[in-house]
This record gives C-alpha cells, sequence and structure tokens, in this order.
C-alpha cells in the first residue's frame, strides 16, 4: 500500500509572489533620518570582533578572549556543569576536527543512565576539548581563482557532501585542517 498527497489542490489556492521585494532604492530611503552612534561604528578595520568570532582577511577565528573563559573552567563537579561546558564549547564545535568522538565520555554524563563519575577518560576529554580550542585554526576564506573539489558519501540514512578546497597546501575542507 501506498501512501499519496496530491498537492495539486492546495497549490491552486496558493498565492505566488504576492508581495514584490522592495527596490534597493526604496530599502535606502526608509533609512533617511537614521542615526548613528560613531562610537559603534567601526570603518576600515582590518580584524573585527564579531558574536565571539574575530573575522579578518586572513579567515575567521574564535575569539581569544572567549577562549580565555573556555581555558579557566575548572572540571566540573555535576551534570549542570557538564552541561553548561558542552553548551560553551559546541558553540566553537566547527573548529575542533572530531568535536562529537572528543566530547562523548562527557556527553555520556549528560544521560540519566550513568551516575556522574568524573573518570580519567572524563578528565582527558575535558582537558583536550579545551586544548583544541585554544589552539583553533583560521578558517580560510574561498579563492574564487582556485579549483574546488565535491566529495560526496551515501550513508544508510543519510547523503554526506563535502566541498574543499586547498589554499596553500592546507586543506580547507574543515575548519580543523583549515590554515595553522
Amino acid at each position: 500500500m501506498r501512501f499519496f498527497i496530491d498537492y495539486r489542490r492546495l497549490n491552486n489556492v496558493t498565492t505566488k509572489d504576492a508581495t514584490p521585494l522592495l527596490c534597493i532604492d526604496d530599502s535606502l530611503d526608509s533609512l533617511y533620518g537614521l542615526k548613528l552612534r560613531p562610537t559603534k561604528c567601526i570603518l576600515a578595520a582590518k580584524t573585527i570582533s564579531f558574536l565571539g568570532h574575530v573575522i579578518s582577511q586572513v579567515g575567521i577565528s574564535p575569539d581569544p578572549d572567549k577562549l580565555l573563559a573556555i581555558t579557566d573552567i575548572p572540571p566540573p563537579q555535576d551534570i549542570h556543569g557538564i552541561q553548561a561546558f558542552l553548551g560553551l564549547t559546541s558553540y566553537y564545535r566547527h573548529y575542533v576536527k572530531g568535536f562529537s568522538h572528543i566530547a562523548k565520555p562527557l556527553h555520556d554524563l549528560t544521560c540519566n543512565r550513568e551516575p556522574f563519575l568524573w573518570t580519567d577518560e572524563r578528565r582527558v576529554a575535558f582537558q583536550k576539548l579545551k586544548d583544541k580550542l585554544v589552539s583553533a585554526p583560521i578558517v580560510a576564506f574561498p579563492n574564487y581563482v582556485l579549483p574546488f573539489r565535491l566529495y560526496t558519501n551515501v550513508f544508510l540514512i543519510a547523503i554526506g557532501t563535502v566541498l574543499v578546497q586547498v589554499q596553500e597546501g592546507h586543506d580547507t575542507s574543515s575548519p580543523a585542517s583549515a590554515v595553522p
């Protein structure tokens, strides 16, 4: 038996593009009279901090000031401490190759199945995450002159793809392998 949904009736009553996009001039005109605070404006900067990241001509990296907070965290004493640490480090997970594998012993503690036991394996995982984040690489911007490679993989439940570009001998397929 097959399950089939006929969307033709729904599509017949759906209004397509009822409201056209505003022209750029109209958008800019709506800004007329807008006052800017010079103290909050940064113009022609070589680097800028934004949402916990430093954006520069070289690429994007974690903000060192934010990483200091991670390096100063003492080992957690309970499940709430583990959850707070994992939440904070997960924000920067794309800078750490194999983040979920490294964090697995810590994540296992958040499940109700296990009692809170601070083992050597969990201590090592905790320290390794901190160390990897402190030495996080810079994610390079794409260079559209250089060629890209597309890698694909098929799993039982999903299809994965990675767009890769080699810049100065570094594979930029993931931040963990980007410019050091």
